[in-house]
């Protein structure tokens, strides 16, 4: 073993432990870097400055990472809101309702029920129209009647 060999094993073994495993890991990134087409160890690096690249390429991988997961936090918030705006980009809610008894002297011959919706557009582009069916349940949710709907209408 040649005397270099001996004075940087003595000056590796008088690091401390994580001052080791950096500059361990400097040394193994540095020395695969070229077949991946990454930097070679540069000329007159001493352990103290591959020790302080290690950390600063932690520091800069860590931020990386953090930055790419805030950025994926926000693109799933968005991705939430849009999700809920077009879920349900119409609200249909009945307003009023009206029975209307046969009464012959009104020509009304049979019985009429009269519905009235409130049609709210609740996404940011316009609707042209909706079509859709009305469903009536009892107080066990059993359903007792339904009917279809169509308005053809902006909203």
């Amino acid at each position: 073993m040649s005397e270099w060999d001996g004075r940087i094993t003595n000056a590796i073994n008088n690091l401390t432990e994580e001052d080791r495993a950096l500059f361990v890991a400097y040394t193994m990134r540095s020395s695969l870097g070229p077949t991946f087409g990454g930097a070679k160890i540069p000329f007159g690096s001493t352990i103290g400055t591959a020790i302080f690249d290690q950390k600063q390429w932690i520091t800069a991988l860590e931020q990386a990472s953090a930055d790419q997961e805030a950025a994926e936090e926000r693109l799933l918030a968005h991705l939430k809101t849009v999700r809920k705006q077009n879920e349900s980009p119409v609200s249909v809610t009945l307003t009023d309702k009206k029975l209307l008894f046969f009464n012959s002297n009104l020509r009304r011959y049979h019985d009429e029920q009269f519905f009235q919706l409130d049609v709210k557009n609740k996404s940011s582009k316009d609707i042209s129209s909706i079509k859709g069916e009305l469903i009536f349940v009892n107080i066990m949710d059993a359903e007792v009647g339904s009917f279809t709907f169509s308005y053809s209408n902006v909203i």
